[in-house]
């Protein structure tokens, strides 16, 4: 496959267009420092949340940034951002500086989170892990929630109604990390028709053997 397909690639390059994608995670410095404040704990106070995750958002919008001005159209976080809480009363100021940073600089921005919400939802859980689209307007195009969480994971799972937009660049669609295991739920992307997959992933270092093989 690799012998072969790097032929392919080198003798017979495409002749569409291509797009510049840029998958982006917070340095690991950053989320020791975020696992030593608040550990693994779903209930450590929200003002030490708040403080232990705003470096890790500063970090991630900054290498948006970056990665735009290198010429990236479309950017994803990881799943949860690396793992990191979000408190829902701070989702508006977060969305308004990725949303100010999509429009500058003319990128869609995906945005994966794990919030933690002021009240529980209707199922009882307190947090919920989605992935949301901002357009080079500015504009939230989906909110799409983890349709398949791990068993163990500490949220609901989401409609399964996987998103995709229409963009200069094809059509985009979004899952996240497990969902991609799920036949059925990734068939809905090829039957809209989608040309990008979008999947920000967050998997443990223990899995990396499983992986591997």
């Amino acid at each position: 496959m690799l012998l072969f397909g790097g032929a392919r690639l080198a003798l017979f390059p495409a002749q569409g267009s291509t797009v510049r994608v840029a998958g982006i995670t917070p340095s690991s410095a950053l989320l020791a420092a975020y696992d030593k404040q608040v550990g693994q704990q779903m209930t450590t106070s929200r003002e030490l949340i708040r403080q232990a995750s705003a470096p890790v958002f500063d970090q991630l919008l900054t290498m948006s940034e970056a990665e735009a001005h290198a010429g990236a159209k479309i950017i994803v976080w990881p799943e949860g951002s690396g793992a990191v809480t979000l408190l829902q009363e701070d989702e508006a100021s977060l969305l308004a500086r990725a949303s100010t940073l999509a429009r500058t600089t003319g990128t869609y921005l995906d945005l994966g989170l794990i919030e933690w919400l002021s009240h529980p939802g209707p199922s009882g859980f307190s947090h919920i892990d989605q992935a949301i689209l901002i357009d080079p307007q500015g504009h939230v195009v989906w909110r799409y929630q983890k349709a398949h969480p791990v068993p163990g994971e500490p949220w609901a799972a989401g409609d399964g109604q996987v998103p995709s937009v229409q963009t200069p660049y094809g059509r985009i669609a979004n899952v996240i990390c497990f969902d991609a295991d799920f036949p059925a739920t990734m068939r809905q992307a090829g039957q809209a028709g989608a040309d990008l997959m979008l999947v920000p992933s967050n998997d443990w270092q223990q899995i990396d053997p499983t992986i591997r093989s």
